[in-house]
């Protein structure tokens, strides 16, 4: 006897808007920014930390591009992956039409950046501030059970932690802030394209 398969379609999901995104930005940098005071820190002081601005910009520029690039490589070369199909299936649900990817990308490489980095690390140290970077980010990438998949993208966000968070110790904040959003904006315009491909 075989079991009964639906014949319903497929429900689309509705896309996450950009208001919704920048609210989670919002409430982000509100529990960094507590976080810091609550370390009797300040943001300034923070953002001075580290090498000069000017240095950290173009370190996290150039940085920011080197990892974009590799990542864009590594998309080329992996796009049949289940890992990464996931990865894409899991982002085209943001709404990614217009400038949105780099208004995302903007607002997680500050908001992520401040809360993870800034906040986080120097309480917690790198290797576990990296791990809780993972747990936040379990429902974006829809892990929802331990799976090879899963294991993978866990492990891929939990290097990109502590890559950033050695950025961020060693060079400055404005540093890690460049390469995550350069990340995040070569990232989210991938997936686009991989979408909008998959549609067709």
């Amino acid at each position: 006897m075989t079991p009964e398969v639906s014949e319903e379609p497929a429900v689309a999901q509705p896309k996450i808007g950009l208001s919704k995104q920048l609210l989670v930005f919002v409430a982000m940098s509100m529990l960094a920014l507590l976080l810091i005071y609550l370390q009797q820190s300040s943001v300034e002081r923070i953002f001075k930390a580290g090498q000069p601005p000017a240095l950290q910009m173009g370190f996290g520029l150039a940085a920011g591009a080197c990892s974009a690039l590799m990542a864009w490589v590594a998309y080329k070369l992996q796009k049949s992956n289940v890992s990464t199909r996931s990865v894409v299936t899991s982002y085209s649900r943001l709404e990614l039409s217009g400038f949105n990817p780099v208004l995302l990308a903007l607002a997680a490489g500050f908001g992520e950046e401040l809360l993870f980095r800034a906040a986080l690390q120097p309480l917690l140290g790198v290797l576990l501030a990296s791990l809780i970077f993972v747990v936040a980010h379990v429902r974006a990438y829809q892990m929802k059970a331990l799976t090879r998949t899963t294991l993978v993208q866990a492990s891929g966000l939990f290097a990109s932690g502590i890559f950033l968070g050695l950025i961020f110790q060693y060079v400055g904040l404005i540093a890690a802030i460049f390469v995550h959003v350069s990340i995040d904006i070569a990232g989210l315009y991938t997936v686009r394209c991989a979408s909008s491909r998959t549609a067709d």
